[in-house]
């Protein structure tokens, strides 16, 4: 997974900005993740060619 640390870092910042001193409140934010197919990833080799279905 890609994860997006920029807008995770950006997002917690406006949280504790707008929240200020009331730390009752709670928020939840999600975040736009990315899976990213490496070789590395997934089972190991079995001799047979590899597809992948979209």
């Amino acid at each position: 997974m890609a994860n997006p640390t920029g807008a995770a870092g950006r997002a917690a910042v406006d949280m504790l900005l707008q929240h200020g001193d009331d730390r009752r409140t709670t928020a939840q934010v999600t975040l736009q993740t990315e899976l990213v197919i490496r070789d590395s990833t997934g089972p190991a080799p079995t001799g047979k060619p590899h597809t992948v279905k979209e």
